[in-house]
């Protein structure tokens, strides 16, 4: 289990989110959520079951092991916790179908 870094002092803000990502939560999708939640001051946690990782780590993000459809809590704490739990929950719940690897055109 990860150690996360202790709560800076501010306000909390919690909601759930379902991951709609086709392929579920991989290196490219845990790099756009850690790079958007890099924006927030707040210390912001999502969590899958038991586990729980720092949103602004990619390979904490990686942990979580999430497929497609799974639901996760994101927690925020600290000035901006409201923007970053709504931010990161909208790029969670976007429908992305599964990357398609692009094919040299013949010429």
């Amino acid at each position: 289990m990860q150690t996360l870094p202790k709560a800076k002092p501010g306000a909390y803000a919690t909601c759930r989110a379902l991951l709609r990502n086709s392929n579920g939560l991989h290196l490219r999708s845990a790099s756009l959520l850690s790079e958007a939640a890099n924006r927030f001051t707040s210390q912001i946690t999502i969590r899958h079951d038991a586990v729980a990782a720092d949103a602004k780590s990619i390979l904490g993000l990686l942990t979580l092991l999430a497929p497609y459809g799974t639901e996760l809590t994101i927690e925020a704490v600290g000035p901006d916790a409201d923007s970053a739990v709504v931010a990161l929950a909208s790029l969670i719940s976007l429908r992305v179908k599964a990357d398609r690897a692009a094919s040299p055109s013949p010429g």
